[in-house]
């Protein structure tokens, strides 16, 4: 690495009606009921790193902190089986900072060097949000050409982020 600043850019990703098959292992036992592949379908995704999509915004992801502070899972002194307590933070406070719009960095808005609001690419936030997703078998001889529903459709929002640090 140059020790060179890599910027933030926005970026979002709009998906319609998509599938990915994934193939089943050919090593597995041939059956008649084996399936050819896994297919994953959606009707509508969004990746974003900005604020400004459907189900993107800060106020969604302080209603998710709302409801990951509800539950004694993800409070510190939790200490039960699969949590210990030297286990890492399992949500990281650049979660928190985003959602709650906190600005920590060291830069002032007077500073002409560097232009105002732009941020690390390791400060991105990204949120994709799938408004109905399935898993479905499909390739099944006795199913005769008929997908078999594995995971009914539902709605599906995941956060993600890549510090520097964690």
């Amino acid at each position: 690495s140059s020790g060179k600043r890599e910027e933030h850019i926005d970026i979002r990703l709009d998906g319609f009606i998509l599938k990915v098959n994934i193939p089943v292992d050919k090593k597995v036992i041939d059956h008649q009921d084996r399936p050819q592949c896994l297919s994953m379908a959606t009707s509508e995704v969004t990746a974003t790193n900005t604020r400004h999509a459907p189900h993107c915004s800060c106020l969604a992801l302080q209603n998710l902190f709302r409801r990951f502070a509800a539950s004694e899972f993800f409070h510190s002194s939790y200490t039960k089986f699969p949590k210990f307590q030297d286990n890492f933070s399992l949500l990281h406070t650049l979660f928190l900072r985003h959602a709650y719009q906190v600005d920590t960095s060291v830069q002032q808005q007077t500073d002409f060097c560097h232009f105002p609001g732009k941020s690390s690419v390791f400060e991105d936030l990204w949120s994709v949000n799938f408004t109905q997703v399935s898993l479905d078998f499909e390739g099944t001889k006795s199913s005769k050409g008929e997908a078999l529903n594995f995971i009914y459709p539902f709605p599906l929002c995941m956060w993600a982020c890549l510090p520097k640090k964690w």
